[in-house]
């Protein structure tokens, strides 16, 4: 029998008859009451304190809910938002009572909404940790504006973390679900993305022009001969000779073939550049004739101006090459007519986040912007433009070299050029070149050389390449000088050794095997100080033509070479006078 029975049954006692329970019966159930109300008392107060770490608990959970550096949210099957903290509410720019029974769907971008309902189908299907990708669209901006929204955000991407719960309360089922704002991050990885195609398509460039500037130099050797050995037969048969009709064929082939090559070596930047201070709004204007013929009368030609555009220092010649390569493509571009807008600018360059694609620092340029209307490119194929011998044109209809020519061109100039196209809606080519404040150089009248020029110096001639060294010793002994040949640096300095008389003038190619045609000048200068040079090479941008070994501009001839260029430079460099 329990505490409460026995009491119960000794007051009914008591009560029908005073003396039935003894004072010991009493005193005894006194003292069990009283250790029960101990008991009790104690069970009271551990509730007490269960019930207050629980409610410290509860605050220490939802401290850590509210302020988590995450967004939180709890929805249900629909996904309507039954809890969020206050990240959340920051993420989706509203205040959180009035997020409470908002689809989060209204804050997705419409691209996404799906991804949402796919999202919440494989957490009631009970798969755990569901993860996901999503834009927001703060403040809901897909729908109209609920009361409470706070300022509209840019969009934000996010990844949704969901795993499924019971509704304690309702004996359903209920997301929990984490949401990470990955916006910066993802910005992050683009750029990164983006410097490292940027990076490996500046890599593959280089390297391709490794390869185009070698193949030029190679190329320039034989069309050396080509073009040298066909302008000397024409030079000794008469114009009524079947036979000089097929020398002038041949030597056109290798002139067209020479401006082929002198495309790989513009693109590989080692194009012998003569720069000049001009204004480039007036060189543009001077082309308007030319450019108008290029394009044909179905499209129209602009020409934009801003009037304080500045000046630029580059090569004039090599400009025009550019925009009237430009010009030829967009006339492809647009076979039913279009506009073609040229326009110059002035522009300063900050090396801000917005101007990272432009491979230049910071700075002062003048803009070149070549604006068609025509059918446009796509990605893959702006990928690949500036490459020699890419092109989108039938076969015999291009070569696929004035882009990368153009491409060299600016590069060499201090310059970058940059596209932005699409499929359907034209392309823009815009250049950049360092713009300078200097005064406009004044032109210069074109010299008219008369006959080709006659000598009787002696004359060494240094080139490895059988074919070139000859035809450079028949034209120099047909205009009448002494000449002695070698094959290489160390043939050259064994015969200024053994060669009493006086040498006074060594052509010498630039690239030789064992040794260059510069250390060849340095050695031989102890020997014949008074000895003149000249460089020939098929690889103008070799460092060994430049470091020091050119004293001027005259003192240096590209392959190819005709001739009467050949001779006329010969006889510049003999009758310079001595300096000192």
């Amino acid at each position: 029998m329990g505490l409460r029975e026995r009491a119960e049954g000794l007051i009914q006692q008591q009560i029908g008859d005073p003396h039935a329970c003894s004072p010991e019966e009493v005193q005894s159930l006194l003292h069990e009451l009283e250790v029960y109300q101990i008991e009790l008392e104690m069970q009271n107060l551990e509730l007490r304190e269960t019930q207050q770490r629980l409610e410290e608990s509860r605050d220490r959970y939802a401290d850590l809910y509210d302020f988590a550096p995450l967004g939180y949210v709890t929805l249900d099957t629909t996904g309507c938002i039954r809890e969020a903290n206050m990240a959340a509410a920051k993420l989706l720019s509203k205040e959180r009572k009035f997020l409470i029974g908002m689809p989060l769907s209204v804050f997705v971008s419409v691209e996404h909404k799906s991804r949402l309902r796919d999202h919440l189908a494989m957490c009631a299907r009970g798969l755990d940790k569901v993860t996901t990708e999503l834009t927001l669209l703060p403040s809901g901006r897909n729908q109209s504006e609920d009361e409470g929204s706070a300022e509209e955000g840019a969009p934000v991407v996010i990844d949704l973390y969901s795993i499924p719960v019971n509704d304690a309360e309702g004996g359903g089922m209920l997301f929990r679900t984490a949401i990470t704002d990955v916006t910066e991050r993802k910005r992050s990885e683009a750029a990164l993305k983006r410097r490292e195609d940027e990076l490996r398509q500046s890599q593959k460039m280089e390297a391709i022009g490794r390869l185009a500037g070698g193949i030029a130099h190679d190329f320039n050797n034989l069309l050396t001969a080509i073009s040298g050995y066909s302008e000397m037969l024409m030079n000794t048969l008469d114009r009524n000779d079947p036979r000089w009709a097929d020398a002038a064929a041949i030597h056109d082939a290798g002139r067209r073939a020479a401006i082929l090559v002198s495309g790989l070596s513009a693109f590989s930047r080692k194009q012998p550049l003569n720069p000049k201070v001009f204004d480039l709004h007036g060189e543009l204007a001077a082309m308007n004739a030319l450019l108008q013929r290029t394009i044909g009368e179905d499209i129209d030609l602009v020409l934009v101006a801003n009037p304080n555009h500045g000046r630029v220092k580059a090569d004039p010649v090599r400009i025009q090459q550019v925009v009237l390569n430009l010009a030829v493509n967009a006339r492809d571009a647009m076979p039913e007519g279009g506009s073609l807008t040229i326009e110059t600018d002035n522009v300063d360059l900050d090396g801000s986040p917005a101007q990272a694609d432009i491979d230049l620092a910071p700075g002062r340029y003048v803009t070149l912007t070549v604006r068609d209307t025509g059918c446009g490119m796509s990605k893959d194929v702006m990928s690949q433009l500036f490459e020699p011998f890419f092109t989108t044109k039938e076969v015999g209809k291009g070569t696929g070299l004035g882009l990368s020519m153009a491409y060299g061109i600016v590069k060499q100039s201090g310059g970058d050029i940059r596209v932005t196209s699409e499929p359907g809606r034209g392309s823009t080519f815009k250049i950049f070149l360092p713009r300078v404040d200097e005064a406009v150089d004044a032109k210069e009248a074109e010299e008219v050389t008369v006959g080709s020029p006659q000598g009787t110096e002696t004359i060494l001639v240094v080139e490895d390449e059988d074919a070139v060294r000859k035809l450079v010793c028949g034209i120099l002994r047909h205009g009448g000088y002494t000449v002695l040949d070698t094959r290489n640096g160390d043939d050259a300095l064994v015969l200024c050794q053994k060669h009493n008389a006086r040498i006074h003038l060594m052509i010498t190619d630039v690239v030789m095997p064992h040794m260059s045609g510069r250390e060849l000048h340095k050695r031989i200068e102890e020997l014949c100080p008074e000895m003149r040079v000249l460089y020939i090479s098929g690889y103008p941008g070799h460092p060994a033509a430049r470091e020091g070994g050119r004293p001027t501009d005259a003192d240096f001839l590209p392959k190819p070479f005709s001739a009467s260029s050949l001779t006329s430079r010969v006889r510049e460099i003999l009758d310079r006078p001595k300096h000192g």
